[in-house]
């Protein structure tokens, strides 16, 4: 990214963390008006982006999945999945290729833990976190976590789920 780039993805998805809280929808459709987006499908997803997005790969008890979209951000193309929780709250995953993650949470504080094996950075969102992970050769970012619990049971499910397709 170029600087100007850099500094206009950081502004707009820190736009986007600070509504994601108070209004998921908005927040949504705050990022798709930003971005060139597709709602896509598992398989239109696999021809836009080359690789078959884990989140597209089901979802654990307590989620499913609204929409899903490929998203063309200065920093990557991605994949965005948007799932309701079963108490009908609401997160965002992103999977991503860049190699740096740090704009996505903006000047916000950053902490890093161990959450199943992997090193994970979280960022406060007030009443929730965000967070974001390295699998394989992409990251996931997560908004609207309730808790590091959560959050390390999302990190287990995707990583069983990577385990179960290569088998």
């Amino acid at each position: 990214l170029g600087h100007g780039e850099h500094d206009g993805f950081t502004a707009e998805f820190g736009q986007y963390l600070d509504e994601f809280h108070r209004d998921p929808a908005a927040a949504q459709q705050f990022l798709l008006a930003k971005y060139e987006s597709q709602e896509v499908n598992a398989q239109n997803a696999v021809s836009l982006v080359g690789y078959r997005p884990v989140v597209l790969d089901g979802l654990p008890d307590g989620y499913s999945a609204e929409s899903a979209h490929v998203m063309k951000m200065p920093c990557c193309t991605c994949v965005q999945c948007v799932c309701t929780r079963s108490d009908g709250s609401t997160i965002a995953i992103f999977e991503h290729d860049d190699d740096e993650t740090e704009e996505w949470f903006s000047d916000r504080p950053a902490m890093s833990m161990n959450c199943h094996g992997k090193q994970c950075s979280l960022v406060d969102l007030n009443d929730r976190i965000a967070a974001s992970w390295k699998r394989d050769n992409r990251h996931i970012t997560v908004v609207g976590l309730r808790d590091v619990a959560e959050l390390t049971d999302l990190v287990a499910w995707f990583d069983e789920r990577k385990q179960i397709i290569t088998q």
